[in-house]
Order: structure tokens, then sequence, then C-alpha cells
């Protein structure tokens, strides 16, 4: 991604992080510019959880076909059922990172508070629908 790209997707996210402190009780960022260092932050620390993210889905994966090669029919079952069940467990590993990686924004960030577990959760859903439409939007209109 380009320097451009990655600046607009900062704004994005700033962007995000408004929206979702004006419409959650509990979610309170407490000057605009916080909001840009919370990008920041959130998207350094998101691409680090991602990785980890990856790397442990990998070991999944490469789990399954070990099973499959090693272990007559009971690994062909098991490691099929592990495969099938993939997509859904990247998608909770996922989530869990980003419910995380508030977590720690918050306790870094002085600005930026939640109240609750509960307004994390929420957050950290509305911040991955609000973010993802917001990088649609960026590839459709702009091709970053």
């Amino acid at each position: 991604m380009s320097l451009i790209g990655y600046l607009l997707q900062l704004a994005v996210n700033a962007g995000a992080f408004l929206l979702i402190a004006r419409l959650l009780p509990g979610f309170t960022v407490k000057r605009k510019e916080t909001a840009f260092v919370m990008a920041f932050v959130y998207s350094l620390l998101a691409g680090i959880a991602n990785k980890l993210a990856e790397v442990f889905l990998l070991s999944v994966l490469v789990s399954a076909v070990g099973m499959m090669v090693t272990i007559p029919i009971l690994g062909w079952i098991a490691g099929a059922l592990l495969l099938v069940s993939l997509p859904l467990l990247t998608l909770v590993v996922s989530f869990a990172s980003a419910i995380l990686v508030l977590v720690v924004t918050d306790e870094v960030i002085e600005d930026f508070e939640m109240d609750s577990m509960a307004t994390t959760v929420i957050a950290a859903a509305m911040l991955g629908l609000v973010g993802g439409v917001g990088r649609w939007m960026l590839k459709l209109l702009l091709g970053f």
C-alpha cells in the first residue's frame, strides 16, 4: 500500500472511531486529535495481531493436513472437520484479536475510554463493519 493509501486508511479509521464514539455510549474519545492517534496505534497493533493470527491459523491448517496424512480413517475425518471449520475459526480469531487490540489501545491512550467489556465487543464489531465499508469505498473510488 502506498503512503497516500495508508494515510487515507488512517483517516477512515479515525472517522470510524469518532462515529462509534457518537453512537455507542461508554466509548469515549475526548478530542478529535485523539482519534487520529488512536487510528495510528490501532493500525500498528492490529498489524502485529493479524500476523500472529496468521501464524496460528497456518499451524491449525498444517495440523489438519498432518492428521489427514499420518492417521488413516480417523485422521481424514478429524482433518476434514478441522478444514471445514477453519473459516469460522478465522472469523473468531480475527474478532478476538480486534477486541484485544481495542483493549490495549484503551490502556495506551489517555484520552480514550471504554466503560465495559460489552462496550469493547460492540465497538470491535462496529469498527470492523465501518472500517470494512470505508476500505471498500477507498478501493472502489480511488483504487487504494
